[in-house]
């Protein structure tokens, strides 16, 4: 049977009634292997009722040869899913896994079983794993090296960190290991481990630092993403050996694998916090860093959002790092909807006066699309735009204006939305966009957009001809409005009246809406509101048009979009989903401790906000790093104990000379 044909869900009673045949006849390794894999299946398709099957796979299990290892792996797989169901019948299998270690012929047998231990976290695994790994950290091949590096990872537990305490020595004397793919699974191994403890921190030195970059030059791609990881824990003491080290990363923002350009940005926008005028320095940052984003948006769609999202934080916090082109951002017309709203806040975070007008002639035909969301979108950010840059607001209007002059309904709401506040910034300049908006507003039927024009009805009342008419009819229906309806229009209609209290027609229609709230309105806001106006109107104090209708406050649009505290902690999260929701990191992973740049003679606050790329060419001078120290500190209890010991050893990674220190409180 081919393999497709088993992608089909199952009933587990007639998987079992295939295991009693199997155990019937004589037993065949190919019937075996096709029983396991529907069991596979029915599992990767959610179907839970294959854990009654448990003791038949182990029966399996035990059949199972040295010469089948791809059956004794999917076992293995059943077992890693379902042992939390049957922990006791778990127990039957340990001593077929222990076995296969002892008595592995392969170096692949060996490391299932290791992986395959890990996994299954029972207290009587892990006593058979503890002196297993600590065997094969020290006598394994590099590929049982490895595995074992990330199987100390994955048992280690915060909580108890005695029970893997001589496994942590172990792992340290793996940073000397003379392969390069075990010692980046250390390095990768011991960062999982700091992240999950509070008193465990990893640190690199100089020397260590510029040894593992350089050797990036000889990894493969999975080792290379553990090292620029490894080298977040570097804390560079002088500018000279931060700038080195972005030298040395730069090249590999123009690497064909995703993580690894995302992860060498990332430690360039973290070693940029230690580097004096880094744009004088690597004048070429700007566009080695957007070469890069412009490859990535040549990736699938899943990974061209993650590097728009992240193309968005730096804006946000250094936009000085991009000398990017804003047409590389511009929608294609089979662009997923998340692409195009992506797409969108990067085109808003890159307009400026010199681009503008490339920018609202593609936007303007945006606004003319068939989908809806979309051209609401565009039409929300030419408003915006003319509230964000002053010397572009004509020309926005003017393409709003144009928009209006086609009548197209959803097109009509949304300008009324954003002209509040265009004509909140900008008092007195754009009035003629007012009337547009009356002219077309039986085309207003959306909430939102109903309630800002009839905000507009009210604070431009006198001078709307017909304003008064307007607002009688939306207060015939006052009662079938949503309560955000009904407090805009109550006050609408209050503002109009202290405007023109002349107005007969307008004295009776606030007398009969006050009115009708008071009697017949049960939510407590809008009656609240009512009442308030009703003896504010009645005390007939002198500055009641200063009460109602106060002078608003202009429109702040210099804020920043996130506090300097959550663009530090994200700028240490570029490529992980924090930097998607640009939310700090506690808030989307749990049990993660808070990212903050460490403190460091380099450390330098420099503004990469509103500085500017640089094109002058400067040399980069390179100073011999100052040994220092690759330590992990660990406390424990109340007692103080502190130890060190030197190492020596030969590497081709030439790490010689660490120095481990452990300080015990």
């Amino acid at each position: 049977m081919g393999d497709s044909k088993l992608y089909t869900r199952v009933k587990a009673s007639d998987i079992l009634t295939e295991l009693r045949n199997y155990e019937k006849k004589p037993k065949s390794s190919v019937y075996r292997k096709t029983i396991l894999k529907k069991i596979i299946v029915n599992l990767s398709l959610g179907d839970n009722e294959v854990v009654m099957l448990f003791n038949e796979v182990i029966k399996l299990l035990q059949d199972i040869g040295p010469t089948d290892p791809e059956a004794k792996q999917l076992c293995y797989l059943y077992l890693t899913t379902y042992w939390r169901h049957k922990p006791k019948e778990t127990l039957n299998a340990l001593s077929f896994i222990t076995e296969d270690y002892h008595e592995s012929s392969t170096d692949e047998d060996a490391c299932l079983a290791l992986r395959t231990l890990a996994a299954i976290q029972l207290p009587q695994f892990l006593e058979e794993l503890v002196p297993m790994l600590e065997d094969a950290l020290q006598k394994g091949s590099p590929s049982v090296r490895k595995t074992a590096a990330y199987c100390v990872a994955s048992i280690f537990k915060a909580e108890d960190p005695d029970s893997t305490s001589s496994l942590m020595s172990l792992l340290n004397d793996l940073l000397l290991d003379p392969q390069l793919e075990v010692v980046s699974a250390a390095l990768s191994a011991l960062g999982d481990i700091t992240e999950k403890s509070e008193t465990l921190k990893f640190s690199i030195d100089s020397e260590h630092a510029l040894k593992i970059s350089q050797s990036l030059a000889v990894c493969g791609e999975w080792s290379e993403v553990a090292i620029l990881n490894a080298l977040m824990s570097f804390v560079p003491q002088d500018h000279q050996t931060a700038a080195h080290i972005i030298d040395i990363v730069l090249p590999y923002l123009q690497s064909e694998n995703s993580s690894i350009v995302l992860n060498a940005l990332k430690v360039i926008v973290y070693l940029c916090q230690y580097v004096s005028s880094v744009l004088d320095v690597l004048p070429i940052l700007p566009q080695s860093i957007s070469r890069a984003v412009a490859n990535l948006m040549l990736k699938p769609p899943e990974i061209q959002f993650l590097a728009m999202r992240n193309v968005i934080l730096l804006l946000l916090d250094k936009p000085a790092l991009l000398d990017l082109d804003i047409r590389m951002f511009f929608c294609q017309y089979d662009d997923l909807l998340y692409i195009k709203d992506t797409k969108l806040e990067i085109i808003f975070l890159l307009a400026d006066e010199d681009n503008i007008e490339i920018v609202l002639a593609e936007l303007q035909e945006y606004a003319l699309e068939i989908d809806v969301q979309m051209v609401r979108k565009s039409i929300r950010a030419i408003g915006n735009l003319a509230v964000k840059i002053d010397g572009t607001s004509e020309k926005c209007v003017s393409v709003l204006a144009d928009l209006l002059s086609n009548s197209i309904p959803h097109v009509v709401e949304e300008i009324a939305i954003i002209a509040r506040d265009i004509l909140r910034k900008y008092p007195g300049r754009f009035d003629h966009i007012i009337q547009l908006l009356v002219d077309r507003i039986d085309l207003v039927t959306e909430q939102d957009s109903r309630a800002s024009m009839i905000w507009i009805l009210g604070e431009y009342g006198s001078s709307i001809s017909n304003s008064v008419a307007l607002l009688s009819h939306y207060a015939e229906h006052f009662l079938d409005e949503p309560s955000e309806t009904q407090l805009s229009l109550l006050t609408a209609i209050v503002k109009a009246h202290v405007c023109q209290p002349y107005n007969k027609e307008l004295h009776q229609l606030v007398e009969d809406t006050i009115r009708l709230v008071i009697e017949n309105v049960d939510n407590p806001d809008v009656r609240g509101r009512g009442y308030f106006y009703w003896r504010i109107l009645s005390a007939q104090l002198p500055n009641t048009i200063d009460i109602i209708k106060p002078r608003l406050p202009m429109l702040n649009t210099g804020a920043d979009a996130l506090p300097p505290e959550v663009r530090q902690e994200l700028d240490l999260c570029i490529g992980t989903l924090a930097s998607i929701y640009l939310r700090p990191v506690t808030q989307v992973f749990r049990h993660v401790k808070p990212k903050v740049f460490a403190d460091s003679p380099a450390r330098v606050d420099q503004d990469l906000k509103t500085a500017r790329p640089r094109t002058s060419k400067s040399s980069l001078s390179r100073a011999s790093p100052v040994p220092s120290v690759l330590s992990a500190s660990q406390q424990l209890g109340s007692l103080s104990l502190d130890t060190a010991t030197t190492r020596s050893r030969s590497s081709s990674l030439g790490l010689n000379g660490i120095v481990k220190k452990l300080s015990r409180k």
